[in-house]
């Protein structure tokens, strides 16, 4: 992994009837979202890390996430679409 910063992320719910939690830099105070690999009994298992400045404040396995959105050339505006699928109150 050369780079191991996202734009966002999407992880399942524990039941069908909650929501998928959304992650996405520059939402919600979220200012970094890394990959991480933590030893496992076989192998190493990634995970990923979000953070609001330099707190750790959530980690999931890869068997959780469902979604993960990479940084294009505006970041930002990405990351901002990928959390509002209806901009401008439509859908």
């Amino acid at each position: 992994m050369s780079d191991n910063r996202l734009a966002a992320i999407l992880v399942s719910s524990a039941t069908a009837s909650q929501p998928a939690l959304q992650f996405a830099v520059g939402i919600g105070g979220v200012t970094e979202i890394k990959l991480v690999e933590k030893p496992g009994p076989y192998s190493n298992i990634p995970f990923v890390r979000v953070y609001t400045n330099k707190t750790l404040v959530a980690e999931f396995c890869q068997l959780n996430i469902v979604g993960v959105y990479h940084f294009g050339p505006r970041p930002q505006e990405e990351a901002e679409a990928l959390m509002n699928p209806y901009p401008e109150g439509g859908g």
